[in-house]
């Protein structure tokens, strides 16, 4: 947010517009891993740890909802903190 704040600053508000949307454009992509690795470990979760197999669902939407609640933090994160500077 720092080249952003500096692009307002100058007047250059395309360069911080552009700075914004590339620091949003990563952690987006970021939040897309981290969808993905989570799907990832939630099917090899009971493969890699020994869990009782009547607590495998359970597990496994423990690391979904970990990996979505990485996701949304890393995504509003940006977006978030840019509103409250503002």
């Amino acid at each position: 947010m720092r080249f952003v704040s500096q692009g307002y600053t100058k007047g250059d508000h395309q360069s911080a517009s552009d700075a914004a949307s590339a620091a949003l454009w990563v952690r987006l992509q970021i939040s897309g891993l981290a969808i993905l690795l989570s799907s990832i470990l939630a099917g090899a979760f009971p493969y890699i740890f020994k869990i009782p197999p009547e607590l495998v669902r359970e597990a496994r939407e423990a690391v979904l909802l970990i990996g979505a609640t990485t996701a949304v933090t890393m995504s509003m994160g940006a977006v978030g903190r840019g509103y409250l500077r503002a």
